[in-house]
């Protein structure tokens, strides 16, 4: 499952971005497809779908750390 980190999350606007830690690209995410609270800066996993305009994350959640 990739992770990746809220770079820009705007709920009143309805989309955001996410850097993938792989590859370090920006991915689209759309507000419904969010899981619980994010904010900015938070470490999260997400699945990738293929849309139209690219690729876009879906089923996006805070991650867990296991220590």
């Amino acid at each position: 499952m990739p992770t990746g980190k809220i770079k820009f999350l705007n709920p009143k606007s309805g989309f955001g971005f996410i850097v993938e830690n792989e590859s370090g690209k920006e991915i689209y995410v759309h507000i419904k497809d969010i899981l619980g609270s994010l904010e900015a800066g938070d470490d999260v996993e997400f699945e990738l779908v293929e849309r139209k305009r690219g690729p876009a994350a879906v089923q996006v959640r805070k991650r867990t750390t296991f220590t």
